[in-house]
């Protein structure tokens, strides 16, 4: 195929924050296919938090990008051409791909999103600023409703609509909410929201796995309290942007994700 392939590519690894220098512009011819392949026109691709981590040459739960190499990211896209029986010419795509206008790939790891085909149902969102709900109210969108809920007390479910959910997933929450006993409570209020083969996804934040947020690990004293008082792998992070601040935050471990399940009636699939 004719035509120029242009792509992003980390140079060098960055020391503090990461400039313009730190990449590379590179334009390719588009890459040809072989058997089993196809290739994605880039549409969409994500600029995430975590991809700063990639950056650095250390041990980390995703391998860090190479130098010299296409960025990798979250990436939606149109199947331009095939020789994959799973992907015909037109297909929308989503997965891991490059910062790149043209992408190949084995299909592995890769969805169809085409239209049609996605989720059409109900959506309903709960978070306790008020600000991000009235922020996310005004994207007008369709079969979407948004409500301010404190997940610690007795009343948040009250708000819902008199149905039962498909998924529920809790991006950086669970680990925020305070003692077994909240979270037993919590989870037990999801499940009975949840329809009888519905899933719960949990993000599960390994913060200790980095070096960065380990230095902000704080005393217990600093909020008027001790270590006695509070649970095993509570932690006090200091999450100050400009100010003071400190944050709440639990660790969980393997077998203490199994066990709230156990105590709540889920069944882990996956990690």
């Amino acid at each position: 195929m004719s035509g120029k392939n242009i792509q992003v590519r980390l140079a060098s690894r960055p020391r503090g924050k990461v400039t313009l220098k730190n990449f590379e512009i590179v334009e390719e011819a588009v890459p040809a296919i072989s058997d089993g392949q196809i290739l994605v026109r880039n549409l969409y691709m994500s600029v995430d938090p975590y991809m700063r981590g990639r950056m650095n040459d250390v041990k980390s739960y995703v391998p860090p990008f190479q130098l010299n190499k296409v960025m990798q990211a979250g990436v939606i896209g149109e199947v331009i051409d095939s020789k994959n029986a799973g992907f015909a010419k037109g297909d929308v795509v989503s997965g891991m791909l490059g910062w790149e206008n043209f992408s190949i790939s084995d299909g592995k790891g890769l969805r169809k999103i085409a239209p049609g085909q996605g989720y059409t149902g109900l959506y309903v969102g709960l978070d306790t600023s008020a600000n991000l709900i009235e922020i996310a109210r005004q994207q007008n969108l369709p079969n979407a409703m948004f409500f301010q809920a404190d997940l610690t007390g007795n009343m948040w479910q009250d708000q819902l609509p008199q149905t039962l959910f498909d998924t529920v997933v809790c991006f950086a929450v669970l680990h925020h909410i305070p003692s077994t006993r909240l979270r037993v409570e919590f989870l037990n209020k999801v499940r009975q929201h949840l329809s009888p083969n519905g899933l719960f996804i949990h993000s599960n934040w390994q913060f200790l796995q980095s070096p960065k947020l380990r230095r902000r690990i704080q005393p217990w004293e600093k909020v008027g309290l001790t270590a006695d008082l509070v649970e095993e792998h509570d932690y006090l992070l200091d999450w100050r942007r400009g100010g003071a601040g400190f944050r709440y935050v639990h660790y969980y471990t393997s077998d203490e994700l199994s066990s709230l399940a156990d105590q709540t009636g889920f069944k882990v699939r996956g990690e």
